[in-house]
């Protein structure tokens, strides 16, 4: 079971995230590598907000074929080489909080993001 865990003894989340998630030793883990907004054909697409969508979509793509759904995600870090803060709020989820970085290994990649998700699997 996953439990996410805002306790009234500490400062509330100032948007839509928790400050802890408790699982089980029985959960599956996925552990997501540095995501960046690449198509499945190589392609680099134009714009931090383009590059957001397309890595959202590889991960949502990598979360299916092992069973997961984005309820099961635990932690996101984004790491960005260009402002965020200048996007529309219907910017993929992943730009809410950004580090803001000098550089990622090609110049063209705007955003890098990783991930942690779990899955409590019973019966073995």
């Amino acid at each position: 079971m996953i439990e996410r865990v805002n306790p009234p003894t500490v400062v509330q989340p100032a948007s839509p995230y928790v400050q802890a998630v408790v699982h089980s030793a029985s959960a599956r883990r996925i552990v997501l590598s540095g995501q960046i907004g690449v198509t499945p054909d190589g392609r680099v697409l134009d714009g931090l907000e383009a590059q957001a969508r397309q890595t959202w979509a590889n991960v949502l793509a990598i979360l299916a074929a092992q069973g997961f759904e984005t309820r099961h995600l635990i932690k996101a870090t984004t790491f960005c080489t260009v402002d965020a803060a200048y996007l529309d709020h219907e910017a993929p989820p992943l730009l809410e909080r950004c580090t803001m970085i000098t550089w990622l290994t090609l110049p063209c990649w705007l955003s890098l993001s990783e991930f942690v998700s779990g899955q409590v699997t019973w019966g073995g």
